[in-house]
């Protein structure tokens, strides 16, 4: 099962569930973290913004897979899907992003008429890519969200992906994170010891 979350767009949830029943996927909008985690395989979060932090750790607490899904303005980025105990996460991502990537202009506002076209093109793209991620079908090709993110602007019809790597010193999910976790037992407090 695939739950939906998106930040104050019920009807944005709505229609990128449409769109995973029509790959045949079993998908439910939620409304909050707190909602039956336990029957949902791969959580979808749009826009999560500062939301996203509180989201990565509770679904790697959990064990849970994440996809996070930026929209905005005509344009979506995709991926990469988070693992709770392998490859990058949500904070691996926003790090790199404010390291790597370069301020552009404010994107123009969609033309009302066009809206409805490019959200339904972005809930395909989306779909889709979850679909060849969780059904793993190789006739559709390979997943691209797998360990990368998928950005697509739907109003100069341009895609990238770029790949995204754990962060060495990432607070959350680190090499040097866990490598002080083992090397400095004295930083941990006395009543966790043993736990």
């Amino acid at each position: 099962m695939i739950g939906i979350l998106v930040k104050d767009n019920r009807d944005l949830a709505a229609q990128l569930a449409n769109h995973y029943q029509l790959f045949n996927l079993s998908a439910r909008v939620i409304e909050s973290l707190e909602e039956q985690r336990s029957e949902i395989d791969l959580l979808v979060v749009v826009n999560a913004g500062t939301f996203g932090s509180q989201i990565n750790q509770l679904m790697r607490k959990e064990g849970k897979r994440w996809l996070h899904v930026l929209w905005d303005r005509g344009r979506v980025l995709a991926g990469p899907v988070f693992h709770p105990t392998e490859g990058p996460c949500f904070e691996c991502l926003s790090l790199r992003m404010k390291a790597n990537m370069v301020e552009e202009p404010e994107r123009p506002e969609i033309p009302e008429c066009l809206e409805e076209n490019v959200r339904r093109m972005m809930c395909d793209a989306v779909a889709l890519e979850t679909y060849k991620f969780v059904s793993k079908d190789h006739r559709a090709g390979a997943a691209h969200i797998t360990d990368q993110m998928l950005e697509i602007d739907f109003l100069t019809l341009e895609g990238e992906l770029h790949p995204v790597l754990r962060v060495p010193t990432c607070p959350v999910c680190g090499v040097e994170t866990r490598i002080h976790q083992y090397v400095q037992p004295w930083m941990t407090r006395f009543s966790e010891v043993g736990s």
